[in-house]
């Protein structure tokens, strides 16, 4: 289970780490590091929260976050081409100010992580041009061209146009209360999905009454109880269709679904496709 504030040690022979990653639908986690973090989110849309900022997007985007800003992504949909992932890099303040230090000319990327502690995305047009550059430094398999071609992303993203998230001194500590109960409710939620879920239950987690319940889900979300319960379901859905051999049948139940006809439904306002569909094109 992902815990609120997650913590990154590099290798002590590399000076950021980078890995490709598949995204699940609905992943609600907000969370944040102690480090800065660059990611390619592809293929998809949804809601992006950072910070205190909550809006929709769709396609392709980069995100530049500093540390100690919480953040996720929930994917509402996929490309009907392919699965939504995401190409995530991380790494210390150290990182940039061993640069702007020692090298003039790396001045430019001390202020670009300045503004990273509020969060930065850059423009659409832009997360397409550079997706294969992104490709290119984690598929490398030479330490050296990696960091040189990390370094010349950098460089480039520096005269690009971006838009800040967070508002001006967003705080963490201001906010971790409730990102702590949001996690309770959300950690509550992915360990009884396969089981009916009352609002009983979890409002009695985080001592509200069912309604206040409700109304405070809904304004830190933007989404109802009922709605994160169908895409965690839709999102385990997914991953049994591509990754096991067990019936359509078998998935709808053993994901907290009571009906095969309603599993179908649910399942293909979110993905587009009905089930079987979605395992000929991704599993054929």
């Amino acid at each position: 289970m992902k815990a609120l504030v997650e913590k990154f040690q590099p290798a002590q022979s590399k000076s950021f780490n980078i890995r490709e990653t598949k995204l699940d639908f609905g992943d609600p986690f907000l969370h944040s590091h102690d480090t800065y973090e660059l990611v390619l989110i592809m293929e998809c849309s949804g809601k992006r929260f950072l910070g205190d900022s909550i809006e929709d997007f769709e396609g392709d985007e980069i995100a530049f976050m500093g540390p100690n800003l919480p953040h996720c992504w929930h994917i509402n949909n996929g490309s009907l081409h392919s699965i939504p992932s995401a190409i995530v890099i991380h790494f210390t303040s150290f990182f940039f100010k061993s640069l702007a230090t020692n090298f003039p000319e790396f001045r430019t990327l001390a202020k670009l992580s300045r503004y990273a502690n509020q969060g930065i995305i850059f423009k659409p047009k832009i997360s397409k041009e550079y997706r294969s550059r992104f490709i290119a430094i984690s598929r490398s398999q030479e330490p050296t061209q990696k960091f040189i071609k990390l370094l010349e992303l950098f460089i480039n993203l520096t005269n690009e146009d971006f838009v800040l998230m967070a508002s001006y001194g967003y705080s963490l500590k201001s906010n971790k209360a409730d990102f702590e109960k949001i996690n309770k409710i959300y950690e509550y939620v992915y360990s009884n999905y396969q089981q009916n879920i009352s609002l009983e239950e979890l409002a009695k987690i985080v001592h509200l009454s069912k309604t206040s319940f409700c109304r405070y889900f809904k304004q830190k979300t933007q989404k109802s109880l009922f709605t994160l319960l169908k895409e965690i379901r839709i999102s385990q859905a997914w991953k049994l269709l591509i990754e096991s051999e067990k019936t359509i049948s078998q998935i709808c139940y053993d994901t907290g679904f009571n009906t095969l006809a309603n599993f179908n439904k649910q399942f293909k306002e979110i993905t587009g496709l009905n089930p079987q569909a979605y395992r000929l094109k991704y599993n054929p």
